[in-house]
């Protein structure tokens, strides 16, 4: 299932930065960095491997092709995808007290 199109890593820093007040910079790691970062917080290989995989996949682009998106989501459950920009605004999901960073 997808969103409504495609985010880029810096906008959801900018966007994250507007929404708590502070600067958040997105620092574009090569593969076997990010790889080596995932790793170091314990989490599978499988996990680790797919999740660098993903970010190789961004890095190049390939998540900003139309096609990427789908309108699965909207059949499924009657509803629009929001955006990055609309999450951030909703509070019916987030956790009271939680504060960034």
């Amino acid at each position: 299932l997808t969103g409504p199109g495609p985010t880029k890593d810096s906008e959801i820093a900018e966007l994250l930065s507007q929404k708590y007040g502070t600067p958040i910079e997105h620092i574009q790691l090569g593969y076997h960095d990010y790889a080596k970062n995932v790793k170091s917080r314990g989490l599978p290989k499988w996990q680790v491997r797919d999740s660098a995989s993903m970010e190789r996949m961004k890095a190049h682009g390939l998540d900003e092709h139309k096609t990427s998106y789908t309108t699965d989501l909207q059949e499924i459950t009657g509803q629009q995808p929001e955006s990055f920009d609309d999450y951030l605004s909703s509070t019916q999901f987030m956790r009271p007290g939680l504060q960034f960073p």
